[in-house]
């Protein structure tokens, strides 16, 4: 769902306990937007963990009118998968494992899925006055890429500003983001977890981060993020004050619309307004009206009635003249001639050198031979960005293929599944490569290598087909047509 497309929903403010924030846990994308989703809809006099109803297209981010395909059945598996979900607190040389879903719940032909915190999670997200962190949640929605996004912007926005850099070890950081004893290579760690997360974290949220490295002989071991405010943000005016606002609606698409006019005030008191924490870059600011002098009024009259210039970076070209001369020439070649006349401090007239160098042609040449470079670099930027989301896209495939797995192995593994499956194996050939291990499984005794492959077949039988085909998840999941 693009920004645009956001309701005004997502203006509320996330707030998780300090030690959430600092948590180890693995949850994919889709989990994290289910939390999110459920922490927007917490109240701040809610004294239980309650129910709450999460719209379907919202964790996956369609809009109505656009078909979902097999989108429920992925945010069962994420639901199902956060009610089996731990996440493991530490501090100091003391560390508990806590349960963080208990009921998640749906049924076909409704929009929703319903959801339910742990109690253990009621000191983490209920009634917190201190040691906390909290975000709008418009400017982590969209999150897409990668599931370290969200992690890496959580870990970041914990002190910001008041502390615009922070230093992890890197060993730290990667226990932080679960994947400690994963990325051995360091290469293979910052262009798989690091870079598509900085990439998706400066591109849509509300801060920019860049980084740098500590190294130590030949390893490195240490990183400094150092963020700076994004173009969405706005610092908070009155320190760590926050007013958190009550819970956000919990029905569904179809209840919502049977009760938006009952909770019109309420959704506007949730707003979080300009004079708290941020900008709502979706509602339109109200004009300030003045009393205005006369000669000022006159000065703005005559202003206003006087032809403006084209903004191409100068003040002396009107639009009608502009646009009469892209008809004759080009806008490419215009526009490079006007930044080339801009450079030149000297010239008197530079409405007349300007149509003087178009008419004989002075930076025709000069012009053509940029744009064609300018031409390969585009193609070559467009190259470069898509090998980097098919990069992200298949490695998030195979993360969800392996979740997938393990959650089909663990509801239909059964005596009659094996030994379908062996009989399969054995008197048909689509299983010739399967069939060396058929005698592991007469024995009752399969290897890890001959259960992966029946993990493989039961996925198939019973999981939708981006469960266990790429070219159909980045279609269905991130709507990517150029896959070959």
């Amino acid at each position: 769902m693009s920004s645009d497309e956001i309701t005004e929903s997502f203006n509320y403010k996330i707030v998780k306990d300090n030690k959430i924030i600092n948590a180890r846990e693995s949850f994919t994308l889709l989990q994290q937007r289910i939390i999110l989703l459920m922490c927007a809809r917490i109240g701040y006099d809610d004294t239980e963990m309650n129910e709450y109803h999460v719209p379907i297209r919202e964790v996956l981010g369609i809009p109505e009118g656009k078909p979902i395909g097999g989108g429920y059945d992925r945010v069962r598996k994420a639901a199902q998968g956060l009610a089996h979900s731990a996440i493991d607190i530490e501090e100091g040389d003391r560390w508990a494992s806590y349960s963080f879903v208990t009921v998640a719940k749906g049924e076909k032909g409704k929009d929703f899925v319903t959801i339910k915190f742990s109690q253990e999670m009621k000191p983490f997200f209920l009634k917190l006055k201190s040691n906390y962190t909290y975000y709008l949640l418009k400017h982590v929605y969209n999150f897409s890429r990668s599931r370290f996004s969200l992690r890496i912007y959580e870990l970041l926005i914990q002190y910001f500003p008041r502390i615009p850099k922070r230093t992890f070890k890197l060993e730290k950081l990667k226990d932080l983001l679960y994947v400690k004893g994963s990325y051995s290579r360091f290469s293979a760690f910052r262009t798989k977890v690091l870079e598509p997360a900085i990439s998706e974290i400066n591109e849509k949220s509300d801060i920019f981060v860049t980084y740098e490295f500590k190294r130590e002989k030949r390893k490195y071991t240490d990183i400094t993020f150092f963020v700076v405010k994004g173009e969405h943000y706005k610092a908070q005016e009155d320190g760590n004050k926050v007013e958190i606002p009550e819970k956000l609606s919990s029905e569904s698409q179809t209840e919502k619309t049977a009760t938006k006019k009952a909770s019109a005030e309420k959704t506007q008191k949730n707003k979080v307004s300009e004079s708290q924490t941020s900008i709502d870059f979706n509602q339109k600011q109200p004009e300030v009206s003045q009393a205005k002098k006369p000669h000022e009024n006159q000065k703005r009259q005559h202003e206003s009635q006087a032809p403006q210039a084209e903004k191409v970076g100068n003040d002396w070209l009107a639009p009608t003249l502009f646009s009469g001369m892209v008809q004759k020439y080009g806008e490419g070649l215009v526009r490079y001639t006007i930044d080339r006349i801009n450079e030149k401090p000297n010239v008197k007239s530079k409405l007349g050198y300007l149509n003087k160098a178009l008419l004989e042609g002075y930076y025709r040449n000069e012009y053509e031979d940029f744009a064609r470079k300018d031409q390969l670099k585009r193609a070559m930027d467009r190259k470069k960005t898509l090998e980097e989301q098919r990069k992200s896209i298949e490695s998030e495939f195979h993360e969800h293929y392996e979740n997938a797995k393990i959650s089909i192995l663990k509801e239909h593994d059964t005596e009659d599944e094996r030994f379908e499956y062996m009989s399969l194996v054995e008197f048909t050939d689509e299983y010739t490569f399967e069939r060396r291990y058929l005698e592991e499984w007469r024995k009752s005794s399969p290897s890890e290598e001959a259960r992966k492959f029946y993990g493989k077949w039961l996925l198939k039988k019973y999981g939708t087909k981006e469960d266990h085909d790429l070219k159909a998840f980045a279609l269905t999941v991130h709507d990517f047509k150029n896959w070959k």
